[in-house]
């Protein structure tokens, strides 16, 4: 009876094991964008690419890698681009300062030209 539980509680903790190796390689999927299709990340694309990079990042788990070391991997294969959000630095600064920039010049020139046109009255 002892080896009947003991066998249960072992297939239980291997079956929740291997559910949270592929809840995290669901998750890392997830932040990644798939290099073959627009706008998608790995776990929502099906292309033959997005197959194979979700098998590798499963593979590394079962090695024992976190997520940072796959990540870290991914990018030196793929470039910072398969980062679904890219991480804020210099090179990515433009991309979130220039809008903002452009929105407050054209707020500036419609105050200035709503001003003028008071003025002229």
């Amino acid at each position: 009876m002892r080896l009947i539980v003991f066998l249960m509680v072992l297939w239980t903790s291997l079956c929740s094991a291997e559910q949270s190796l592929g809840e995290q390689a669901y998750a890392i999927a997830a932040q990644l964008r798939d290099p073959a299709s627009v706008n998608q990340t790995l776990a929502e694309s099906e292309t033959q690419i997005a197959y194979e990079l979700k098998g590798r990042i499963g593979q590394m788990l079962a090695e024992g890698k976190n997520r940072q070391q796959i990540e870290t991997a991914l990018v030196a294969r793929y470039g910072e681009q398969i980062r679904y959000q890219p991480p804020f630095s210099l090179t990515t600064a433009m991309l979130w300062i220039l809008p903002l920039a452009l929105l407050l010049l054209g707020v500036i020139a419609v105050w200035r030209q709503q001003r003028a046109s008071t003025r002229s009255y």
